[in-house]
């Protein structure tokens, strides 16, 4: 294992270099622009209640950045070994599967946390420069928890991300589908709530559950210390299966473009019923449209797409 994590090391001290530089110069324009905003509002003598105010820097804007990242990384660690014959090389070599993919696990998550890490000490650094200016929005302990959380949700997100890799055999196809189901994950509840709104249904449905939760609102939906219980055990439980199905994967086949045809399937299944969700609330998106128009259009546009998906499948 410890020659592993070496060959791993090798290409894994570029990677947390280069993901540092891009967290720190992100945080440093996202901060900037943040105070920005604060000091142009007291300069007007605007409200700066904490409830009216929404830090979008400590949610959506970084979450977006180091989620993208994430599946860069994973992508980068995964695919070091086809460079020159890699995984020719390690059959040869006395390593178990399970070593070879919890080694890799460990360069990702090591290329993900320590500059983490090293960013939020930036943050906290900024945030003391400027606390005259912050210290009316921001707890440092709860700042600190927000760090602990957010740790905890991109350590789910590498090992997710590593177990739907591990299920491909090519990984461009392994980070695109990364890509759609972390961007269905995020936007799902809301794109249900749009849909059975053309309905005229009320339904309120609570998502981001592995997202990072705005600084303000961080125990409205669920509380800190149950979000981190529950990434924790999602981390483990994925880290087991990411492991199981590695092994079970010929490293001499890891050219293939896909192994689980079931899993190929149900990503086809909700690829359609998301594009036709989507369709539908684009369309009728001004609301107080007949039900039963909605209804036909659903269907005429989810049996054809449908039938061309079950087509290409078999």
């Amino acid at each position: 294992m410890k020659n592993l994590l070496k060959k791993e090391w090798i290409y894994g001290k570029w990677i947390v270099l280069m993901v540092t530089v891009l967290l720190i110069v992100s945080s440093i324009q996202i901060f900037g622009s943040y105070l920005g905003d604060i000091k142009s509002r007291e300069q007007f003598d605007m409200f700066l209640g904490s409830d009216m105010y929404i830090q979008n820097y400590w949610y959506g804007k970084t979450s977006i950045i180091v989620m993208a990242i994430v599946i860069f990384v994973v992508f980068l660690v995964m695919m070091s070994d086809y460079l020159n014959g890699g995984y020719e090389v390690l059959s040869s070599m006395p390593y178990t599967r399970k070593q070879i993919i919890i080694s890799k696990w460990i360069m990702a998550e090591i290329s993900i946390i320590v500059p983490l890490i090293i960013n939020y000490c930036v943050i906290i650094v900024m945030y003391f420069i400027n606390y005259n200016i912050v210290n009316a929005f921001n707890i440092l302990g709860t700042l600190f928890q927000w760090m602990v959380l957010s740790l905890c949700v991109y350590i789910f997100t590498t090992t997710f991300v590593m177990f739907i890799q591990s299920l491909h055999g090519n990984n461009i196809v392994g980070a695109i589908t990364n890509a759609f189901i972390l961007v269905c994950l995020q936007i799902g509840g809301g794109l249900l709530e749009s849909f059975f709104q053309v309905y005229g249904l009320k339904i309120y449905i609570r998502d981001g559950i592995y997202m990072l939760p705005f600084f303000n609102d961080m125990s409205i939906d669920y509380s800190v210390y149950l979000k981190i219980f529950v990434l924790i055990a999602f981390s483990i439980v994925f880290l087991c299966l990411m492991t199981l199905s590695f092994r079970k994967t010929p490293l001499e086949k890891r050219h293939n473009f896909i192994f689980y045809k079931s899993f190929r399937y149900l990503l086809r299944v909700c690829l359609v019923i998301m594009s036709t969700m989507f369709v539908v609330c684009l369309i009728f998106d001004k609301g107080g449209v007949n039900s039963l128009l909605v209804g036909i259009v659903t269907i005429v546009m989810l049996v054809p797409i449908t039938f061309v998906s079950i087509k290409t499948i078999y």
